[in-house]
Formats: structure tokens, sequence, C-alpha cells
């Protein structure tokens, strides 16, 4: 050639070819196709595109109506430019029963419900991949209704999603608000309402795997037990702010947990179950398999982060119908706060609780807890507890009225977790009961009272079964003492005869407590006693009322060898 040109060689193979559409209408069109079990048809499928050009610049309009015959209506209206690969435009599904939505996904579950959706879209056709934009959307569904072959319901006035945004460039999806209207869930003798849930601000990276939300709050949240018509708890509001999942490394970061007002109550029935295990009772072939499946991903564990976690105005309810004579405590109010609660290894978090306890008592801890591994030490406060509330337990093994005492303890205290999953507890302080009068129910007089009883400097060694006290302080003790013709005393005729135990049960209790229990008194001081004695065994029986009684003693251990030495002197 006698002249080269300056411009790449045409490559025809990327011509566009022109072609130029004015207008494509397809009416009354009907689909059908069938994908193993699922069967679909559309039908009443209206289509319409007008002006399209393969290179002209200028989008062509074009709308899509169809309907679902399962349920459902479709509406897709936008444009579309050929030359420059772009659609944009908005989907509207109306009518879609949720039934016909997860024969896609779920065909075993039962369900009811109508919904609707619109987006609007952006799609860019590139060589790869599209890019799609999705902006603007909502998602709604009303009265829905879901029950799976294990006769599991629930039930939905409305689910909405408001704002929904996707970017398949940034591989985000985000949304304003989703909302949970009157959810109601049915399961055996369980019925739990939670009127409304609301999740605002949420986004996820799937490329990331990373899930964050501002806020997902609860409320007015109730447990019932349907077979026996009792409301077992209610939840006015329950708050989870800034949550942040990272389902690659497998954390769970919240910034604060907070609830307020809420009520709870409990029981122990009468075979020792607690009623919250006969409300769901265990599928012992699921519980297997969940543990068999726990086993195995094991070296999955999540890690998790609470930076605050508040309680205020909890109210709690107790009752024990194992007894003859139902024993209830309730615990009221409660507010425990927590900080940095954290499941890692070594972790600790500081807390502090505080609640009423039987209207009177009252009951503070103050420390930092561990739970990985298990351990916590703290400042303990108990004050006000009125005795007389736990009569019931006494009536177990004595015929004895407890008619007062109020008790007390302060001082620290250890717990911490053992290999074997025992619990060892440690205490150092002080405790005491005031104000104790109890009546002998057989003769109906006092039995044995006292002002004030103070054990001070106590330290306890629950596991190691070792206890000791630098001294014992009674101030006007009282004692009715009575010796019988037979020679019994009149406590042996006040305490009940426990029922005999298995020879094994009775030999293991007695080699776990014998040999290494130890205890120790340094001093006890009895200040301004009196008692009622008598003793019929003799020939002339005799009664004595003793006065103004002084004095203590030292020495008091469980060691065989100690000596104890005893001081008393009255009128």
């Amino acid at each position: 050639a006698l002249f080269k040109s300056d411009s790449p060689p045409t490559d025809k193979n990327n011509v566009v070819f022109p072609l130029t559409i004015k207008n494509i209408t397809l009416a009354q069109g009907h689909l059908v196709w069938q994908d193993g079990l699922i069967h679909e048809e559309m039908t009443q499928i209206d289509f319409a595109l007008t002006h399209f050009n393969t290179q002209d610049s200028t989008p062509a309009p074009f709308n899509l109506n169809a309907v679902w015959q399962n349920g459902g209506e479709v509406n897709l209206s936008g444009e579309f430019n050929f030359a420059q690969s772009v659609s944009t435009g908005k989907l509207t599904l109306t009518h879609l029963p949720l039934s016909h939505l997860l024969t896609f996904f779920s065909p075993q579950i039962k369900s009811s419900g109508n919904g609707e959706l619109s987006a609007n879209y952006h799609i860019t056709f590139a060589e790869k991949t599209p890019l799609i934009i999705i902006e603007a959307g909502t998602i709604s569904f009303d009265d829905l209704d879901f029950q799976d072959k294990n006769e599991r319901q629930i039930t939905l006035q409305k689910i909405a999603l408001d704002n929904v945004n996707y970017d398949s460039s940034q591989q985000t999806m985000q949304f304003k608000t989703f909302a949970l209207n009157a959810l109601r869930l049915n399961e055996c003798q369980a019925k739990l309402d939670i009127p409304q849930i609301i999740v605002t601000d949420f986004s996820f990276n799937f490329q990331n795997q990373t899930l964050q939300t501002a806020n997902i709050a609860l409320h007015d949240a109730e447990l019932f037990d349907t077979t026996l018509n009792t409301l077992l708890f209610k939840l006015p509001q329950l708050e989870f702010k800034k949550l942040a999942f990272d389902l690659k490394k497998k954390t769970l970061a919240i910034n604060a947990i907070q609830a307020k007002n809420a009520d709870f109550k409990a029981w122990l029935n009468p075979n020792g179950e607690l009623n919250y295990q006969t409300l769901l009772p265990e599928d012992e072939k699921q519980v297997a398999a969940e543990s068999q499946a726990g086993n195995a991903s094991s070296d999955a564990f999540w890690g998790i982060k609470v930076d605050n976690v508040e309680f205020t105005n909890f109210g709690a309810t107790f009752e024990d119908k194992t007894l003859s004579k139902p024993l209830s405590i309730s615990v009221k109010p409660l507010t425990l706060k927590l900080s940095q609660l954290s499941n890692a290894t070594g972790a600790k978090l500081p807390f502090e609780l505080n609640s009423g306890i039987n209207n009177s008592g009252s009951l503070y801890l103050k420390g930092h807890a561990g739970l990985s591994p298990f351990a916590a030490q703290s400042d303990i406060e108990v004050n006000a507890i009125n005795l007389e509330k736990f009569q019931s337990y006494i009536d177990k093994f004595a015929h004895l009225d407890l008619i007062k005492g109020v008790f007390s303890l302060d001082g620290k205290m250890d717990v911490v977790r053992g290999e074997q999953g025992e619990l060892d507890v440690k205490f150092k302080g002080n405790t005491g009961i005031a104000r104790l009068i109890t009546r002998d129910q057989i003769q109906n007089k006092d039995l044995v009272k006292w002002e004030n009883l103070t054990l001070k400097n106590v330290e306890a060694d629950v596991l190691a079964q070792r206890y000791s006290a630098s001294a014992l302080l009674l101030e006007k003790p009282y004692a009715r003492v009575v010796i019988a013709k037979d020679k019994t005393l009149n406590f042996a005729n006040i305490l009940i005869n426990a029922p005999p135990e298995k020879d094994t049960k009775k030999h293991s209790v007695q080699q776990a407590i014998s040999p290494n229990f130890h205890f120790k008194l340094d001093h006890v001081e009895i200040s301004n006693g009196s008692s009622s004695f008598a003793d019929f065994s003799m020939i002339l029986p005799f009664a004595a009322e003793i006065k103004g009684l002084e004095g203590g003693a030292t020495g008091i251990s469980s060691n065989h060898e100690a000596t104890i030495n005893v001081t008393l002197k009255g009128n």
C-alpha cells in the first residue's frame, strides 16, 4: 500500500447490526414451565416496547404486566438503552401469596399471607457480570401464618422493610427500617407474643460477610402457659444498640443491651420439675443431634463482646410447690449493670447488682467476673431478710415455728468453677440474725430466741468444708431446756426423723463430708442471757428460771484434741 492509515483496523464482529423497532406488543400471553415438583404458570402477559434502536442512545420505553396462576401480579416498567447496555425502571409485585413464594425455598412449611414488593433498579450489562443497583425498595407481607411438621406455629400481622438499597459493585445491601408487628409463636403449651420488633439502619456486606445495624428494639413481649392460662413473663422494652456481626471471623460486638420493667414468674412443680421444662419439653433426638453437631464444630466458637448491659426495675417471683405449704419468694426491684462483657478466655467484666427480696430485704453485689473460665469476685451485702418467710422449709425437718428473725451478711465472696464443673465458693466477712423468736409446736411455747446473734470475721470455704469465725456474740439469748422422765431432751422431740436413705448414698455422703469437715470458733460471748430449765428425770424433779447469764467460751473446734474453756454465771 502507498499510504498507511492511523486508524485501527475495523473488527467487523464488533459492529452492531442497525435495527430499529417502533413498536412490539404482546397481548394476553400464557407461559407454563415445570421444574421437578414446581409447576408455574403466568397468564394475561402484556408486553410493550417502543422506539427501540441498536445504535441510537435514546432509551426505549417498555412495560410488562403478568399474572401468576398461583397468585401474584407483576409489573415491570422502565427504559432500555441498547447502545449503552443500560436499563432503568421499577419492578412491582402485588397480591403475592407467601405460600407461592416459599414453594421455591421451603415447600415443606405450610404458610399463608399476602405481600407486595416494589423497587427502582438500574442495570448496566457489562462484559462479565452486570452491575445492579436497587434503590428505594419496599417489601411488606400481611397476615402471615407459618406451620412446620412439628406443629410449631408462627403468626405475624405484618412484616415491612423500608428503603431497601443494593449495590452489586460494592456488594452491599442496606435498609432503613425492618418492622415485625404482632408476632406470635405457639409451641406445645407456650405462647410468645411480641407486638413489635423494629430493626433500623441495617447494612450487610456480602464480600466481607459483615453485618451492622444501629438498633433492634422489642416492645411488650409476653410469654404465656396456655394450659394454665398464666402469664409467665412480660418484657415491656428490650433494646440492642449498634450490633456488628463478622461471619468470617465469627464475632459479634454490641454497644449496649438495655431492658426495663420486666417481670418473671417461675415455680418448682410438686415433682421437682421447673415449670419451664414442662412448657417446652426437650426433644431427645434433637438434643442428641445438636450435641453431636456442637462437638463436631467446637472449633467454630463465636467471640462475643458487649460494652454495656443494663437491666432496670426487673422483678421475679419464684414458688416452691414441692413443699407441703408452697413457699413464694419475690425478687424486686432488681437492677443489673455489666460492662465489657466478653467470652474471651481470661476476660474480666465489672458488674453491679441491687435487688429487693420479699419486700423488706435487699441484696447488693459489686465486683468483677469472667465467663471463660467462670469466676467471680465481689463485695456482698444482704440486709433485712425476714426468715419467717421460709417457714415451709423448717416444716420439713422440725416441729418448730419461726415467728421472727432478720438475717444479714456483709463481706467478700469468691466463686470459681473447678475442672469437674464443681463450684468453689469462699466467703470472708460478718453475718448475723437479729430478733429471732422460735416456738415449739408441741408445747406451743418459746423455744429459742435472742435479741442479736453476730458472727465476726467468718471465713468459709464450702468446697473444702472449712469454716471459722473469730467471735460469736449473743445478746439476750433465751432457751427452754427440758429433760423428760426418760432422760430425753425436748429438742429431740422437735426434730422430724428424716426418711432412711439407701446405704450407698449414705455411705457416699458420709465419705464426702465427714473426713474433711473442719470448724473453728475462737470466742463466744453471751450477755444478759436467760433460760427456763427443768429436769424431770431426777428423783426430785425440779425447774428453775435462770436470768442474767453472762460469760462465754473459747477454743471451740472440730479438732478432737481441742480444749474448750467455758465461763458462765447467772441468777
